[in-house]
């Protein structure tokens, strides 16, 4: 018997020590779990960030007012500063917590950008439109007041040319 317990307990110092060692090693497989998490949604919002950035730039060409736009992509910015100093610190929760905030403030900016830069092309394509007809137009009645003018001047210079020599014909 004596036998027993001491392979009873052997068995349970072997199990006592097993939990001990898996509970001691389990917050190291999360931390390391969640920095990857953090990380992941870290480049995601730093990812977001950049196609904001040149959606922001694509309205910009069609002169839309983008300052609005421009101001909640500096507080994005911010935010992720903080996600990507909180991460350097270890502290990969809050990290988290402002990439999630940095990819709520940019999803929502990307497509506003979007849709701005859709309004500018399409406006940018009427003063485009507006401006050729213009200009068609223009150089078109040019055109027509030139050859008026013209004729109006040759009479007139062949109404004098006859008075100061009448043998003078239209035709010559």
């Amino acid at each position: 018997m004596g036998t027993y317990l001491s392979s009873r307990w052997r068995l349970v110092f072997f199990l006592e020590l097993l939990l001990l060692i898996l509970w001691i090693s389990a917050p190291v497989s999360c931390e390391t779990e969640t920095a990857t998490d953090a990380r992941t949604t870290i480049d995601e919002a730093d990812k977001h960030i950049e196609s904001a950035f040149k959606m922001v730039l694509e309205a910009e060409k069609y002169s839309v007012n983008i300052s609005h736009l421009l101001q909640e992509l500096n507080v994005a910015v911010d935010l992720m500063a903080e996600a990507e100093m909180s991460y350097r610190h270890g502290n990969f929760s809050d990290a988290i917590q402002f990439a999630e905030l940095t990819l709520d403030r940019i999803n929502g900016l990307e497509g506003e950008a979007l849709e701005l830069a859709e309004q500018g092309g399409l406006e940018y394509g009427k003063s485009l439109s507006l401006a050729v007809t213009v200009s068609t137009v223009a150089s078109c009645l040019v055109s027509i007041l030139g050859v008026i003018g013209w004729s109006f001047a040759k009479k007139r210079y062949l109404r004098k040319a006859s008075r100061l020599r009448p043998g003078l014909k239209k035709d010559d």
